[in-house]
């Protein structure tokens, strides 16, 4: 299914393009956008716009000629909600949240709360949620064809293990994002491996979890057990 390569590798891109990218543009948009508003937040605003509709085709991708039921049609709307409505409060409280970064607390705290506590743990339960969602389609629904467009997968897998891996760092959901990447890779490991010719899906985000996985334990041993945020060490 060739399908299946681009469409994981143009999510793949897409999720390093709205996830990381924006961080790099750190500057005041212009009018109509009041002063605080950065380019950041501006191309942020496409993020749910362009990933979620991907994300549908990612669920449903291994569909053995049937359309997904109304429990995943449903499950995929509680998780697309759940993502929008923390992607929501980040790009509020990420712009609101910076005259008052040093503040002393009540305002500083609830800032910071929203900002980087409450609309992470939302948008990315949104985020696994799906990731969930497609990876138990394409085990329950193989494709026909047998033919997994390998170089795109790969290449999907890389892209998206690295980005998934600094979203994990720099997030500070790791009591959510590292247990659920480590038994998702370990469930596609055991029932996607005798069939991963006809689950691309699975296999592209099986990949891409291993990828991160690698990752986040050279982090680990590079910082003593530890995993700070990039801002934490000054890389960002």
């Amino acid at each position: 299914m060739q399908r299946a390569g681009r469409v994981s590798l143009a999510y793949a891109v897409a999720f390093v393009a709205f996830l990381v990218v924006p961080v790099a543009f750190r500057t005041q948009a212009p009018w109509p956008f009041p002063k605080g508003v950065y380019w950041q937040e501006v191309l942020d605003l496409l993020t749910p716009v362009v990933l979620i509709p991907l994300s549908w085709l990612l669920c449903s991708l291994d569909d053995a000629g049937t359309r997904p039921g109304r429990g995943v049609q449903l499950a995929f709307l509680v998780m697309a909600a759940v993502w929008v409505e923390g992607q929501g409060v980040h790009l509020a409280a990420n712009s609101i949240a910076r005259p008052w970064e040093h503040a002393p607390a009540p305002t500083g705290a609830l800032a910071e709360w929203y900002d980087g506590i409450l609309s992470h743990y939302l948008w990315h339960v949104g985020i696994v949620g799906i990731w969930a969602i497609a990876i138990a389609r394409s085990l329950a629904h193989p494709i026909r064809d047998r033919l997994a467009p390998r170089t795109e997968l790969v290449a999907a897998a890389l892209v998206l293990g690295v980005t998934w891996f600094a979203v994990m760092i720099e997030s500070g959901t790791e009591p959510l994002t590292l247990p659920f990447t480590v038994a998702a890779a370990l469930v596609v490991a055991v029932q996607g491996r005798p069939r991963i010719a006809s689950t691309p899906v699975a296999s592209f985000l099986g990949g891409a979890f291993a990828v991160s996985l690698l990752l986040v334990a050279a982090w680990a041993i590079r910082w003593g057990g530890q995993l700070p945020q990039f801002t934490e060490v000054g890389l960002l």
